[in-house]
């Protein structure tokens, strides 16, 4: 295993599922991780589950929007010093509507080859 001590680390979408696993991972090799989430219960709650590997804070920040992102950079970089490591994880998960829309062929071949 890499060793990441004294490495700094920002995962975002990093309240739960892999971007949980992927700051869990990066403490147990030493690095410190500054958590950032759009939910700030879910920040709060991974800290505290995170807390005892290593040094992790949490931040509040929707990273989609440019100016919370850059405040979000000063602040991590106030905490922690610069940043070594980006796991730019954060996504959302929506349902497009299909309705009167024709998936595109290449769409229909994929998923046949899948």
């Amino acid at each position: 295993m890499t060793d990441l001590a004294g490495a700094r680390a920002l995962v975002t979408g990093a309240a739960s599922g892999i971007g949980l696993g992927i700051a869990r991972a990066l403490l147990d090799r030493g690095a410190a991780v500054a958590v950032v989430d759009i939910d700030a219960e879910a920040v709060e709650a991974a800290v505290d589950q995170l807390g005892e590997r290593g040094t992790v804070s949490g931040f509040r920040a929707d990273v989609s929007e440019l100016d919370e992102f850059e405040a979000l950079r000063e602040d991590v970089e106030q905490r922690l010093g610069p940043v070594d490591i980006l796991a730019n994880n954060a996504g959302s998960l929506t349902t497009p509507s299909h309705c009167g829309h024709r998936r595109p062929r290449w769409w229909s071949e994929a998923s046949r080859s899948t």
